[in-house]
């Protein structure tokens, strides 16, 4: 297996961070920017190591803002959002799949995967400078909390805007997918933390 397929080939990298950018302004030519074929949307999956490196570090800076997990090693907390992650992905996949299957369109499966993948970029951008003016003292976690609830619902109707263009369903069938996804995450989420 030669570098080229492992890795991003020369636009690839371009044209998905491109398109996971011009679906954060809902212009729906960002789907057509994101690729359809297995390939590519084997290589998105480093985008989602890349987010999922980014998540532990957020977590290990942030440990101390939490009180609650004061007293949880970090070894311990890290390798269990590691699993998490594992899960949420692979079940995340399984449920594209089904609806793919479900709705017989099969032929944007690969796409799905690749865009719901570069789409992690979004939260990457807009919430990491939140998380850093916390660490940093110029806001308390009450603070960010409330501005984070509001990148939040933009992420998330961000992802429903492309599955539903994606797919070509309706708009609320994909928020409604969205939103029971984001619950299993959380849900995940809080188990790992508490």
């Amino acid at each position: 297996m030669t570098a080229s397929k492992i890795w991003f080939p020369k636009n690839e990298f371009k044209e998905g961070l491109t398109g996971a950018l011009e679906l954060a302004c809902f212009l729906e030519k960002g789907v057509k920017r994101i690729p359809n074929t297995l390939e590519t949307a084997m290589r998105s999956f480093w985008i989602v190591l890349f987010s999922h490196s980014v998540n532990i570090f957020v977590i290990a800076i942030m440990k101390g803002e939490i009180e609650s997990l004061h007293n949880v090693p970090l070894g311990v907390l890290l390798y269990n959002d590691t699993i998490r992650m594992v899960f949420i992905n692979v079940l995340f996949i399984l449920i594209l799949y089904w609806l793919c299957k479900r709705l017989e369109k099969m032929d944007f499966f690969p796409q799905l995967i690749c865009g719901m993948n570069w789409l992690q970029v979004i939260p990457l951008i807009t919430r990491t400078p939140l998380y850093w003016m916390v660490t940093s003292g110029y806001h308390k976690m009450e603070e960010a909390s409330q501005l984070e609830l509001t990148l939040l619902a933009y992420s998330l109707l961000v992802n429903a805007f492309f599955i539903s263009r994606c797919l070509k369903i309706s708009i609320f069938g994909a928020t409604y997918l969205i939103i029971m996804m984001f619950m299993i995450d959380q849900t995940t989420f809080l188990m790992v933390l508490y």
